[in-house]
């Protein structure tokens, strides 16, 4: 039986893992149920690491300067949002848009920075580059997408190119999340080639006194065999878990799929809403 979805992704497969309920909620038409679907709305911040991304080609390929970098990521996150100027900005949109000077500054600072240079990236090649395969499941096969934000020719390493992802956090630990293993894990298994990671906080040099910060602005992670591996597993384990939930039907699938956090990242007051429709909870 082939999978009737359109396609899936490490990011849809995370979903599914963590919060199966709202994975049901995105499907629900494929399930033959549209008038229960539904997708969370994540918040500006989002907005906000796709306008700083910007800061990555505006460096390393139109060589503009740290000032005319920010200037054009606020001009992104202003479009995105759809105003003519920052005044129109709720509080928790100005704070993204106030804070993107600190991303874009400590991208910069990141791209100079010996941990960056240790990765052996030479040119800029590409960026949100497509990757597309598939899974063969038990129950059929499931193609997937995926897109890494920034590929470059490889400087040493057995191979051409090598790939990294940008993503800008407020999180107070620099760690390599079990998430972004598993997209990492894709786009390893799809080309072959070395994945980085690189996660930057919008952290200032200097404290409210004065003095010199000690926070971290980023960090360098490179995908590891280990990781790869368990990536690619937890991704084989993602895909038989979606097909057995299509195969069940939404009601049965409905009867497994129970809320686990609704007070989590990944809800919005609107998916609060069907659960406690379907579930009851509040």
């Amino acid at each position: 039986m082939a999978f009737s979805f359109e396609h899936s992704s490490p990011s849809d497969c995370d979903l599914v893992l963590d919060e199966p309920f709202l994975w049901m909620l995105k499907h629900a038409g494929v399930f033959g149920q549209p008038h229960w679907t539904y997708r969370a709305t994540v918040g500006p911040a989002a907005d906000r690491g796709s306008a700083a991304e910007n800061a990555v080609i505006e460096k390393l390929h139109n060589n503009k300067s740290l000032d005319e970098a920010i200037n054009i990521c606020q001009k992104d996150f202003r479009e995105r949002l759809a105003y003519l100027s920052a005044a129109k900005m709720n509080d928790e949109e100005r704070r993204e848009y106030d804070d993107i000077p600190h991303y874009v500054r400590n991208i910069y600072a990141l791209l100079d920075s010996e941990e960056f240079a240790s990765l052996g990236l030479g040119e800029l090649v590409d960026a949100q580059h497509k990757h597309t395969g598939s899974i063969q499941t038990t129950r059929g096969p499931m193609e997937w997408w995926g897109f890494t934000d920034f590929k470059h020719k490889a400087e040493f390493g057995d191979n051409e190119f090598a790939y990294w992802d940008l993503k800008t956090t407020r999180s107070s630990q620099l760690s390599f999340r079990k998430s972004h293993q598993l997209q990492l894990a894709y786009y390893a298994d799809a080309t072959g080639c070395m994945q980085h990671i690189c996660y930057v906080k919008p952290v200032s040099s200097t404290t409210k006194s004065g003095k010199k910060s000690v926070a971290v602005p980023f960090k360098v992670f490179t995908l590891t065999a280990d990781q790869r591996a368990s990536g690619a597993s937890r991704r084989k384990a993602g895909a038989e878990y979606m097909m057995s939930l299509y195969r069940m039907g939404w009601e049965d699938a409905m009867r497994v799929s129970m809320p686990r956090d609704i007070h989590g990242f990944r809800w919005d007051d609107g998916a609060r809403k069907i659960a406690k429709e379907i579930w009851g909870i509040t």
